[in-house]
């Protein structure tokens, strides 16, 4: 018997870290050759990743959530092949690094603790640590992590014997929290932003709730503003292909044929998750509504759909509380964010010159200027705000070519 170390692969040039989603199989499972055993989440996408042999899944190193570097051991897999087979199949790396792995195993794992990666070393730099001092900060894990470069640099302010009470507290990230940090910051590396704004009249939003309410009934209650608004989101993006694309590498965008929209949800303790309606425009009015309820109410209960589905376009809404206007965050793989302001009075002057006061809101859309130019960002929007301004009429006529 002999034993494989799965390693996280390296999917795509400049690639360093990827996520954790989930496993799909427990220790002692039996795994087959090309069977999916874990789910990682990268720039691209959400993969599954396989096992390159046949045997038992002995462990699992580390844990859902967790941030890996490229090559770091995932899991080990027991196998009938011998040793020097298994390390020269470790996917994702070149054959001389997995032979040499093989090779020096021992001594890898011995400094498995020290692993420095690339945003541990640059956090460090910043606060003026070098080199040599950089290897003799402890890990909490099994890599250095900035924290352990804080809880460092707060031991050297504030020395155990004789200290003070610390001025103060360092409070653990939730795994949700982490996540966000994750995609937020990978977005940062990745995402060219272009922010585009449009003035859209508040009166048929506010029109066509008030209709629906009139009909509405405890088993079907009347859908909310800004699902009114998402659903004309997700109509507009059946009609922009951009705003269903994904940027796999420089030379490559991948088109899907339907729109994926993730509308976010604000949950206690100033936490955020997303809910997605996966091929929206394919739904009737009512079909969307009662799905984006459904995924809302699971993204609620802690259920993170934007690991499971691409996201295109994410949509957020902070009407209620009385925000005028943002500038949203893209999060790749998504090319675009929208956000809905609070409806406002604005003065405009009539044909003959009278002064008349109306209620608009400003719909704010930050886009990946990677795929996507002010051309089509403008045009796409437009659209939008033709759709929102028609609302009214979907009202009497729920079939999607209402509006």
């Amino acid at each position: 018997m002999g034993q494989f170390e799965l390693r996280v692969p390296q999917l795509g040039e400049g690639l360093q870290e990827a996520r954790i989603v989930r496993f799909l199989k427990g220790p002692g499972d039996a795994v087959r050759r090309d069977e999916p055993v874990y789910e990682m989440e990268t720039d691209k996408a959400v993969t599954e990743v396989e096992s390159p042999c046949d045997g038992t899944l002995e462990s699992w190193a580390v844990e859902v959530d967790a941030i890996v570097a490229i090559g770091e051991v995932v899991g080990r897999i027991a196998t009938a092949f011998a040793p020097e087979t298994t390390a020269s199949a470790t996917p994702g790396l070149p054959e001389t690094t997995a032979g040499s792995h093989a090779r020096g195993a021992t001594a890898e794992r011995s400094i498995a603790r020290n692993v420095i990666p690339p945003r541990t070393r640059a956090y460090a730099a910043r606060q003026g640590i070098g080199e040599e001092e950089l290897l003799s900060i402890p890990a909490s894990g099994k890599r250095l992590l900035p924290a352990d470069v804080d809880r460092y640099l707060e031991s050297r302010r504030h020395p155990a014997q004789g200290a003070g009470e610390p001025e103060f507290d360092d409070v653990a990230m939730s795994a949700r929290q982490r996540t966000l940090f994750y995609r937020l910051t990978r977005a940062q590396a990745q995402v060219v932003p272009g922010t585009i704004e449009v003035e859209v009249a508040w009166e048929p939003i506010k029109q066509a709730h008030r209709l629906f309410k009139a009909k509405a009934t405890s088993e079907e209650p009347a859908p909310s503003r800004s699902l009114l608004v998402a659903w004309c989101i997700a109509q507009a993006m059946a009609q922009h292909a951009k705003f269903r694309s994904v940027v796999m590498d420089v030379n490559t965008v991948r088109c899907y044929r339907h729109a994926n929209i993730g509308i976010a949800v604000a949950l206690p303790d100033d936490e955020l998750t997303t809910a997605v309606v996966a091929q929206a425009d394919r739904l009737t009015f009512d079909e969307f509504i009662h799905h984006a309820r459904t995924q809302i109410a699971k993204a609620r209960e802690g259920n993170d759909q934007a690991s499971e589905s691409v996201v295109h376009v994410a949509f957020s809404s902070m009407e209620a509380f009385g925000v005028f206007t943002a500038v949203p965050v893209v999060v790749s793989p998504s090319v675009a964010t929208i956000f809905l302001g609070a409806p406002h009075a604005v003065v405009e002057a009539g044909p003959d010159g009278t002064l008349a006061t109306k209620r608009v809101t400003h719909m704010t859309m930050t886009f990946d200027h990677r795929v996507i130019n002010g051309v089509a960002a403008a045009n796409f929007m437009l659209e939008v705000r033709r759709r929102v301004e028609a609302l009214p009429d979907l009202c009497s006529n729920t079939d999607s070519s209402a509006v």
